[in-house]
């Protein structure tokens, strides 16, 4: 007792005079650290044993305590070193947290940590004590937070001072500073302890989480006015606000944020001014709601600017909005009779609009997390406009125009959907919907129409060039880059998607809301002028005073301007050429106008579809320009076109087209005749533009004779053009009786030409099934019919017709044609037809058409081009070389098809002795064994005797192999010189031997271990081998994998016993490589003299070919290469293809 007792005392001296040397301050701070320790452990003390000595203890050192910890400054009186200074503010706190305990009127204590001239340490001391006092378990002696409610006035000061230089220092130092992470209150660890900025954040950090714990310590405001008490509690939530939006502060602007959300709970809403709780709820949360939306939009269209740190995630934002909302909404529904009170004020139609603007800005993410969020706002909002409808008894339409299909929008959130595409497509349809612009709606399509267009501009000016080059100032390479947080390896193929699918959403967003871009009197376009676009004869017979004019139309309203824009900005991309995403880009800009388009966008689309045709499609006189584009775009923009007048949901509005019609009965009747007079003659050119060149082709359930059914067809046809060439004869016999007639001469000689010009295609395509039945008008009795026979006979020699299809070989040479079009050779060398139906079979098919492939151009001398192209696309798609020929691609089935076909004479008489020895060699010792796994040893084997056989039969094959080089098959040597040259191509940067390694890998992957692992089924022997010799020739064909693939046995242990027989065989297996796969001279076997109709082969080929013909010609308009090809060969193949006809319904031999 006598120690304890002298202990205390010396600790007494050593606290009450601090002053001395160096031995006396260590005491000092022991004494501190004694007698701070002594007031906490006193705090569990039930206060009904406040007589206790320790009590009594604590009393007697209280004064000396809080003079040496809390008389500023406090550097000059308690200080240990800088690396205890984390120590240091643990043991304020725990002293601060002690006396308010002890005694919650601890006098001027917390007078001094309030006062602005004390230094940040105490002010830090503060907060993480009142924080500390608030969350941690209390007991039922210790006083409440409550007593502390009075500093509130102060804590509020000291908050906004905190937030003026945070933000002040945060600005200065640039946007690239970074906030490190704060894990807690206590345990700080400072590199610089005098880093005043970096101690202000945490300080800032310690006041946010303080209101997040209790809002009361910041909003208690006894005594004064409600004006005073409302600015105070704007002047903290805007604090608030400005620290959610602080990107190089992430751990502040999340706690602000859960700050925020628990200053909205309804119960703490009413305490923003007591006196008039809802005119302060509508102007303070609409200043909330408004600022953070309007960074959420600038997020959106500028997700991560340049040099700026990654920002908080916009979709968590989003749903802590919700969360705000659903606050909002209760707080409203508690004082629903009132709940309009003060809300006609500016800012609260501002956040009204702003917020629209956001959810609608959100609906176009690739985040399905923040569409679905988004979707569910609507019902917010719709919920908030019940509520205070309710209040007046107004129409709910009157806050919320488009109240039910925001309703459905946010149902749409509930449903399961699969799918991002599928999801959008829903979406787009509720768009469509909306009839009623708003500031919210409108300005949401404006923002996203400028960001589609920055977007776009880089699309259109790179429409073929790669990403990887040219990625300048501007360049799509760009954007990505902006639009998307950075990663170590720079733009990467799932970022462009990404961009791509974005720009997708954004496009069908624009489309489908477009309606509210227009102003009422241009919600309807004007249709006289619609049936004046398009009820020319001709479409370049217009002059140049009819282009300015629809352009004047047009364009002429500043918001028709932008959706005028945003349209023919479109269009363009209907033939994007880009060789990475034009394919992608097309289908989908396709899709959404055909299916997608609001109908109020109808009359721009068809205005703009009108100009670009008269501008690109036409020359200065008047000539269509036919080319590979303008036939594309032309294909797309039918598709647009069929798919719009098809849409049921449209026919109310289409039916608006015919308008004009209900007029005067004689002014009705003449416009009519009008209209059928310019469709006859407009049909009848279609029709002979459709049948030049074109073979015709019976239904699919004409199973009889083909020619038969042909030419009964070209008979119907005849027949009907006949008739009209009669009716136009007697038209003009009564025009010249009665001029009054309502067709005029022109009108019918222009129609007579068109339907001669129809015949004439029609007998030039089907001469051999048509001429028969045309050859008998020349001795028709009517002088007419002769006449027009002659006219049409006299097309057919000026087109040149080739009559040599009348001769017996016709269907033998049509089958030839087909083969050399199939084998045609580019000009690069590349093999249009054969790539493109290589890229579009099915999966199903591949073997049939790998054999196809492979025994016609091998017929026609041209297996090493077929080889080269199908092996340069296979590496083109690689990442690494050893991934090579590892999948069931078609060019891996070729590949497998030649080592069959063409190795397997030389597989048997280089295997069938080995493996036969092995056999043999059994028979006469039956215990002989290659087993090595241990797990599958047997008790009488022994696993060294067995490395050993193993090992020996392993190195007899392996030199019988290498040692065959100049047996190896002519062709097959071949194929491997064609893919060492592809592969050395393709991966410049690696070595010779590597690609020796790559020729390895596939001789035995495909060609010699699986005729070795199944000798019996693979031909090379005639008798099943018994089960230990299969698990030898196993074992013997996994080291010889390993010997080609030139790597050595890690993964199983039993296997690296022969890592040393691996190194001693890697030289020899490489040479044998680089040795089959050197060049060669093919001996040339002359012309085959094949007949091609009993040749299964070609007919294989012709029923593929015909099955897939419209996928072939998807892919070829589709293709990069597609400009250097051209439609040339697609089309002879069509041509071709109909003259054949449907290949026969019969089951082919494959061979």
């Amino acid at each position: 007792m006598l120690k304890k007792k002298h202990f205390i005392d010396e600790a007494r001296k050593a606290l009450s005079n601090p002053h001395g040397g160096s031995s006396k301050a260590s005491q000092t701070e022991g004494a501190a650290v004694t007698f701070v320790r002594m007031c906490k452990a006193s705090t569990y003390i039930n206060i009904n044993d406040r007589p206790n000595v320790l009590f009594t203890l604590v009393q007697s050192v209280t004064h000396d305590l809080k003079t040496l910890l809390f008389s500023p400054p406090s550097s000059t009186k308690f200080s240990r070193s800088q690396g205890t200074i984390g120590q240091d503010i643990d043991l304020y706190i725990d002293c601060f947290v002690s006396f308010f305990r002890i005694n919650p009127y601890i006098g001027d204590l917390p007078k001094v940590c309030l006062n602005p001239q004390s230094p940040l340490i105490y002010h830090l001391v503060l907060v993480s004590a009142l924080y500390k006092i608030i969350t941690q378990p209390r007991l039922a002696w210790w006083p409440e937070i409550r007593k502390m409610y009075s500093k509130a006035g102060e804590l509020r000061s000291m908050f906004n001072d905190a937030v003026n230089k945070v933000m002040q220092a945060t600005a200065s130092q640039g946007p690239k500073t970074q906030f490190s992470t704060i894990t807690k209150m206590t345990g700080f660890k400072l590199s610089r302890p005098g880093e005043e900025n970096t101690m202000q954040r945490y300080f800032l950090l310690g006041l946010v989480k303080l209101i997040h714990a209790d809002p009361l310590l910041m909003l208690h405001n006894p005594d004064k006015p409600g004006h005073e008490v409302q600015n105070s509690t704007s002047e903290l939530i805007n604090g608030l606000v400005s620290l959610v939006h602080v990107q190089q502060m992430p751990e502040i602007a999340q706690e602000a944020m859960e700050a925020l959300l628990r200053l909205h709970q309804p119960e703490i809403i009413a305490l923003w001014n007591p006196e008039a709780p809802i005119n302060t709820f509508w102007k303070i949360s609409s200043q909330v709601l408004t600022s953070v939306s309007q960074k959420l939009i600038q997020n959106q269209l500028n997700p991560n600017p340049p040099g700026a740190p990654p920002m908080a995630n916009n979709t968590e934002i989003l749903k802590w909005l919700h969360e705000i909302l659903i606050c909002r909404n209760s707080f409203l529904q508690k004082h629903s009779i009132n709940a309009n009170l003060g809300s006609n004020i500016t800012i609260c139609t501002d956040s009204h609009i702003v917020l629209e603007e956001v959810f609608f800005m959100y609906l176009w993410s690739i985040d399905v997390n923040a569409v679905l969020t988004a979707m569910s706002c609507f019902h917010l909002l719709c919920e908030e406009a019940d509520i205070r409808c309710g209040a007046d008894e107004v129409a709910v339409t009157q806050i919320l125009p488009n109240y039910n299909v925001y309703s459905d929008l946010a149902a749409a959130s509930m449903t399961l959907t699969t799918g991002r595409a599928l999801l959008q497509k829903k979406i787009m349809g509720l768009l469509r919907k909306i009839d009623h612009p708003t500031p919210g709606n409108t300005q949401a399509w404006e923002d996203t129409c400028k960001a589609w267009d920055n977007v776009t501009k880089n699309l259109d000016i790179y429409p073929k060039g790669k990403l990887e080059e040219g990625c300048s100032s501007g360049s799509i390479g760009e954007t990505i880059r902006l639009r998307r947080k950075p990663t170590h390896h720079g733009t990467s193929d799932h970022e462009l998607e990404d961009q791509l699918n974005e720009w997708v959403n954004m496009t069908g967003f624009l489309c489908a809301l477009g309606s509210v871009a227009l102003q009422n009197n241009t919600n309807r376009s004007n249709l006289s002028h619609f049936l004046a676009c398009f009820r020319s004869p001709s479409m370049p017979g217009c002059g140049t005073s009819r282009k300015s004019s629809l352009m004047q139309s047009s364009t002429g309203d500043p918001q028709c301007c932008l959706v005028t824009q945003f349209i023919e900005n479109l269009l363009k991309f209907l033939v994007c050429q880009h060789e990475k995403f034009g394919a992608h880009i097309q289908k989908h800009v396709k899709a959404l106008l055909g299916h997608e388009l609001n109908p109020a966008l109808y009359p721009n689309l068809f205005d703009q579809v009108k100009l670009s045709v008269e501008k690109s499609s036409f020359d200065s006189s008047g000539q269509v320009e036919v080319t590979d584009l303008n036939t594309q775009f032309i294909e797309n923009i039918i598709f647009i076109m069929k798919n719009i007048l098809e849409m049921k949901s449209d026919q109310p509005y289409m039916s608006g087209i015919w308008i004009p019609v209900y007029m005067p009965s004689k002014l009705r009747s003449n416009s009519v005749n009008l209209l059928e007079q310019d469709l006859d003659q407009a049909s009848m050119e279609a029709v002979a533009a459709l049948l030049a060149g074109l073979p015709l082709q019976p239904e699919e359930s004409d199973r009889g004779d083909l020619n038969e059914a042909k030419s009964q067809l070209f008979l119907k046809y005849l027949t009907l053009f006949m008739n009209l060439l009669n009716d136009c004869s007697e038209e003009e016999q009564d025009k010249a009786m009665d001029p009054n007639r309502k067709r005029s001469m022109s009108n019918l000689s222009a129609l007579r030409h068109c339907t001669v010009q129809a015949m004439s295609n029609l007998l030039n395509a089907n001469i051999e099934s048509g001429l028969m039945h045309s050859i008998a008008l020349g001795y028709h009795k009517d002088p007419q019919t002769r006449a027009a026979f002659m006219e049409v006979l006299t097309k057919i020699l000026q087109q040149g017709t080739e009559f040599e299809t009348l001769a017996e070989t016709a269907l033998a040479d049509r089958f030839e044609r087909l083969v050399e079009l199939v084998t045609m050779i580019g000009d690069k060398g590349d093999l249009p037809i054969a790539m493109a139906l290589a890229s579009v079979i099915l999966r199903s098919q591949m073997d049939e058409l790998a054999r196809v492939f492979v025994t016609l151009f091998d017929a026609k001398h041209l297996l090493y081009q077929l080889l080269w192209n199908m092996f340069s696309k296979e590496v083109e798609i690689a990442d690494c070389m050893q991934t090579l020929f590892r999948g069931n691609s078609l060019a891996s089935k070729i590949m497998a098809y030649c080592f069959r076909f063409y190795g397997q004479n030389y597989l048997r008489s280089l295997l069938n002795p080995l493996i036969q020895d092995m056999m043999d060699i059994e028979i006469q010792n039956p215990n002989l064994s290659y087993e090595i796994d241990p797990s599958r040893l047997e008790s009488t084997e022994n696993i060294e005797e067995n490395k050993k056989n193993l090992m020996i039969i392993t190195q007899k094959v392996f030199n019988a192999i290498v040692g065959s080089a100049s047996r190896f098959p002519a062709k097959l040597r071949s194929m491997c010189n064609c893919l060492s040259q592809v592969v050395g191509q393709r991966f410049q940067q690696s070595t010779f031997d590597a690609v020796w390694t790559v020729i390895g890998t596939v001789i035995f992957l495909r060609f010699i271990n699986p005729a070795i692992v199944s000798p019996y089924e693979s031909g090379i022997i005639d008798q099943e081998p018994t089960h230990r010799v299969k698990r030898g020739l196993t074992l013997m064909c996994k080291i010889m994998q390993n010997i080609a693939n030139h790597l050595l046995f890690t993964k199983e242990q039993h296997m690296r016993a022969f890592n040393d027989f691996l190194k001693t065989n890697f030289e020899a297996g490489r040479k044998f490589f680089k040795e089959i796969a050197s060049d060669c001279e093919t001996v040339d076997a002359g012309n085959h003299n094949l007949s091609f109709i009993n040749d299964a082969n070609v007919l294989a080929l012709h029923r593929l070919l015909w099955n897939n013909q419209e996928k072939i010609g998807d892919y070829l308009s589709s293709s990069r290469d597609h400009k250097a090809v051209g439609r040339r060969p697609f089309d002879k193949l069509a041509t071709l293809l109909a003259y054949l006809g449907p290949p026969e319904h019969r089951p082919l031999d494959s061979q």
